[in-house]
């Protein structure tokens, strides 16, 4: 009887949380960050040698690189990660709340006073199961070389090459 007791009780507890509307698998749980959980990094690569052109051991110096739009505004404002990656919210508080909508920025990749590159992020935001504002579709064209043309929830790492 005291067996039969324990397994109604083992049964109840596991469907409790079911039954109260709290989903143990919920993934929605822990703080969400607009703006950080929406960030891009990439590293930078010589197309021809594969050689890193960013970092302790790159061709351009890591205090002068930096990414801006043509406003001025700067996105990246260095220096380069010592591993050669660069990390950068593309996105702002004023991006919040538009959903389905394409967003395109423009941005310039400052290498040093004779190289500037084109970097073109193009992206749709939607809100997901959690409502938190997400990436719905990303686009990314560096110098007119597409890296990424996919349905996504986030602007996935990239080796970028320079030509």
């Amino acid at each position: 009887m005291k067996t039969i007791r324990h397994i109604t009780t083992a049964l109840c507890m596991a469907a409790l949380p079911f039954i109260s509307g709290c989903d143990l698998f919920n993934k929605c749980n822990g703080d969400f960050s607009f703006t950080s959980e929406n960030a891009h990094h990439f590293r930078l690569y010589d197309f021809y040698t594969g050689e890193e052109l960013l970092g302790i051991h790159g061709r351009y110096p890591r205090d002068t690189v930096k990414i801006f739009d043509a406003d001025g505004r700067i996105y990246f404002g260095g220096p380069v990660d010592l591993n050669g990656r660069i990390f950068f919210r593309l996105i702002n508080n004023d991006d919040y709340g538009t959903v389905n909508q394409l967003i395109v920025r423009e941005l310039y990749l400052y290498l040093d006073y004779q190289d500037t590159d084109t970097l073109r992020y193009e992206f749709e935001m939607r809100n997901n199961d959690c409502n938190h504002q997400v990436y719905h579709y990303v686009k990314l064209t560096y110098n007119d070389s597409v890296y990424v043309d996919e349905f996504n929830d986030t602007f996935p790492f990239r080796r970028l090459y320079k030509k």
